[in-house]
């Protein structure tokens, strides 16, 4: 503020103007600041609870919002949604109500449109397939339902199968050219399903389309792998199984991390002991603490 100081020795200019000069440099000042907060970013961005995130992330947080309500399988918060078809209400009503014999006679007396969902984002396929309906889901598909589309509390076809064990069932999907690689609503894809569950017949019937060490290659939204999913959530041996499939026990997820500081995370110790028993003793300073961490909890 040498400027300033100069402003106001100088005789040419009132005491008056003087103050003015320098309100005018604290505007000016406070302004330029502004910008620059305004303009500059970095690693924590979106993230801190002072931070407000653009246009386009807020609008994508509320949508996630609205559908987290959903996955959670209750309409307190509903996606817009248009009105059903009487036909397709009433297949719906049958379906939710468990009455499989008369929705497939409702199916061939009055083809109701087989693509409907309903304000839980629930779909004829998808309630077919938490059935267990296996000639059911069959006739739907027949008739059109969309094979990939999310229904049930977020779940695919596929994922939903996956995760309840129905190994005939994600045969069949798999079949009618199911993705294996399409998570649902919890940014889950099948394959993490079935381990995170422990479904090892399940886990089985996805082996059979794609060998084992390949599947090291699919990364949930956390960034763990199959293995690391199992491991996470103690499904030891649902772990052992994806080992005699050829996954390689060390192969690291997208943060770098593996099995170990999966199973040492969600304190899982007889994978976690297992693992070291495989492939070693952790070597990441973060597993070693989790590690500790496990051993001297209650």
């Amino acid at each position: 503020m040498h400027w300033v100081a100069a402003i106001k020795e100088s005789s040419m200019w009132t005491s008056d103007v003087a103050r003015c000069v320098v309100a005018l440099g604290l505007v000016m000042a406070c302004g330029a600041a502004g910008a620059q907060a305004t303009g500059s970013s970095d690693a924590t961005d979106g993230v801190g609870p002072a931070r407000v995130p653009a246009e386009p992330l807020r609008v994508e947080h509320e949508r996630e919002h609205v559908f987290a309500d959903l996955a959670r399988g209750g309409p307190w918060r509903q996606a817009p949604r248009g009105s059903m078809a009487p036909a397709a209400q009433r297949l719906m009503d049958l379906l939710v109500a468990g009455q499989w014999l008369q929705a497939a006679a409702w199916l061939k007396e009055s083809d109701p449109p087989v693509d409907a969902r309903d304000a839980q984002g629930r779909t004829p396929l998808t309630l077919a397939v938490q059935g267990g309906q296996l000639n059911l889901v069959r006739e739907l598909i027949r008739r059109g339902a969309p094979v990939d589309a999310q229904g049930l509390q977020g779940f695919t076809p596929l994922g939903l199968a996956a995760y309840l064990g129905q190994d005939l069932m994600v045969r069949e999907l798999l079949r009618r050219g199911a993705d294996l690689d399409l998570p649902g609503l919890t940014g889950q894809p099948p394959m993490h399903l079935a381990c995170l569950a422990g479904q090892p017949r399940a886990v089985a019937a996805l082996l059979a389309v794609r060998p084992g060490p390949r599947w090291a290659a699919q990364f949930n939204k956390s960034g763990r792998h199959p293995l690391a999913e199992a491991a996470y959530h103690g499904q030891l041996a649902v772990v052992q199984q994806l080992e005699q499939a050829g996954f390689p026990l060390a192969a690291p997820d997208q943060h770098r991390l593996d099995a170990l500081h999966a199973a040492a995370l969600g304190r899982q110790a007889p994978v976690a002991r297992y693992l070291e028993a495989q492939v070693g003793p952790a070597t990441h300073a973060v597993t070693l603490i989790l590690i500790d961490q496990m051993a001297l909890a209650p």
